[in-house]
């Protein structure tokens, strides 16, 4: 572990600091934040310019230090940049950025958790980063910074004065999370899921599973993996721990042998009940949330909570506190016509997994009176060669669970439409704004609508348009209440 060398303990970076990480003769600055995107930057700011496949970050250092920072980090002076202007000169920004990265890494004695999996990261984030910051200081990933780009990011800003620190940590190819791993060197790295996302860059789903159990690499010997033992590539994950020299393995699911396993859960009107048995000890919790996935996110939030040493009981009771991240679930009551709408906001992704287990969300509500379920579908991206596949079947889905009406939205989609028995087909349009005015004529008091698809090919964040047109529906905005926070 490296000694800070801060003067002032109220600054994240001192400016002694910043000199050690960067090895550089002058840095003069100090402060608490960074930014890598100009558009990002506030007061007092040091912006990193990095240089992406589209953008060079040093095109925006002027805008940067009009927006107030106080210092740059560039690999050389632009030419519009007054001398009185503090740049810090590296030979690359980027693995300056790595460098600060490694050195809070290295100064901080938090406890790391570490999130991956095919869907669920973000969630299981976001929960994990609400009961431990019940009970000591914690650092989270902001936003989905999981690349990387973002995992380095979001080092440089972890306090070294932090208990824990939750990393998100995502991928799409073989060899990306090993890098990350190496970074982050979790003490607990939990895996939600094996699921058909990426296919498009994967020879099949074990390959899928070998990618992400990288994340056991930068692990020291006495880390914990948490592993979802109901999915069918738990042996897998397991023993690609165990030849890492990682032993201490826990699980969670609804199977039997589960160390954190779920006993049953119940629909309430304003979230789930749950039972579960947690190493042994039955518990029973609330959750103001819905969906079977969102009950076996907290069963691994639970498993975290023990391995890196806080307190499960606290944590429990904390759950009754979540919210869904944006677009990941929340839930809207609209006042339209003489009546209302359930609106549920899952637009942020889509892959066939989290389509079904928005369906069966969407399934288990009750619609008022003459209302309907409806779900509304945006393409599903990067399945490869079984993406017809993939959009087709989930027609059994929607007929299983008994989705009333189906509205399409891509191309790829139509593939579902076509595939629908005609009494489930809305409509389809290959734009959500076409497919969002044609909704918006169709709808009646006390239909449930949830409105689902991927980020890939620009279609997000144009799905949520349809989220704010339905909100828009209202004639008085201040009638929207999030059904999360306990409305009946």
């Amino acid at each position: 572990m490296i000694k800070s060398a801060q003067m002032n303990l109220n600054f994240l970076w001192s400016e002694q600091d910043l000199l050690k990480a960067l090895n550089v003769e002058s840095a003069c600055w100090q402060g608490n934040r960074i930014a890598m995107d100009n558009r990002n930057v506030l007061p007092g700011d040091l912006f990193i310019a990095l240089k992406g496949p589209q953008n060079d970050g040093h095109q925006f250092v002027k805008d940067a230090f009009s927006k107030g920072a106080l210092a740059a980090i560039v690999d050389h002076i632009p030419a519009e940049i007054s001398p009185d202007k503090c740049c810090i000169v590296v030979k690359d920004t980027y693995q300056a950025l790595l460098d600060m990265a490694k050195f809070a890494r290295l100064r901080t004695h938090a406890r790391i958790a570490a999130v991956t999996g095919s869907v669920g990261k973000t969630s299981v984030k976001e929960m994990l980063s609400l009961v431990l910051k019940d009970q000591a200081e914690t650092f989270a990933t902001p936003k989905s910074y999981n690349n990387l780009w973002g995992i380095p990011f979001s080092l440089a800003q972890l306090p070294e004065n932090a208990t824990y620190g939750v990393f998100e940590v995502g991928m799409n190819h073989t060899g990306e999370i090993t890098p990350l791993s190496q970074q982050v060197r979790p003490d607990v790295a939990l895996i939600t899921n094996i699921e058909a996302v990426h296919m498009g860059n994967f020879a099949s789903l074990e390959e899928i599973a070998l990618a992400k159990a990288e994340i056991f690499s930068g692990m020291p010997p006495h880390g914990c993996v948490i592993l979802n033992i109901d999915n069918a590539f738990y042996p897998i994950l397991e023993n690609q721990a165990r030849k890492m020299g990682l032993e201490r393995i826990l699980s969670f699911g609804r199977a039997g042998k589960a160390d954190f396993q779920l006993l049953s859960y119940e629909r309430l009107t304003d979230g789930v009940g749950v039972k579960a048995c947690l190493q042994g000890k039955n518990v029973d919790y609330f959750m103001p949330v819905f969906g079977q996935h969102w009950v076996l996110n907290s069963l691994a939030v639970l498993a975290t909570v023990a391995s890196l040493g806080a307190n499960v009981e606290a944590a429990v009771a904390k759950l009754r506190d979540i919210e869904m991240p944006p677009g990941r679930g929340k839930q809207y009551k609209v006042i339209y016509k003489d009546g209302q709408i359930r609106v549920i906001d899952d637009s942020y992704n889509a892959s066939p997994s989290s389509v079904r287990a928005s369906l069966e969300v969407l399934s288990g509500l009750i619609p008022g009176k003459g209302g309907r379920r409806i779900a509304v579908l945006g393409d599903m991206y990067e399945l490869g060669t079984e993406e017809e596949h993939f959009h087709r079947s989930l027609a059994n889905d929607i007929i299983r669970l008994n989705i009333d009406l189906v509205y399409t939205c891509g191309p790829r989609m139509k593939w579902l439409f076509d595939a629908l028995p005609g009494l489930k087909k809305g409509r389809h349009a290959e734009e959500p704004a076409e497919i969002s005015a044609l909704i918006c004529q169709d709808l009646e008091a006390g239909d449930i609508i949830s409105i689902k698809g991927s980020r890939g090919g620009g279609l997000h964040p144009r799905m949520f348009r349809i989220v704010q047109d339905l909100l828009n529906l209202s004639s008085n905005k201040k009638e929207f209440s999030l059904l999360n926070k306990g409305l009946k």
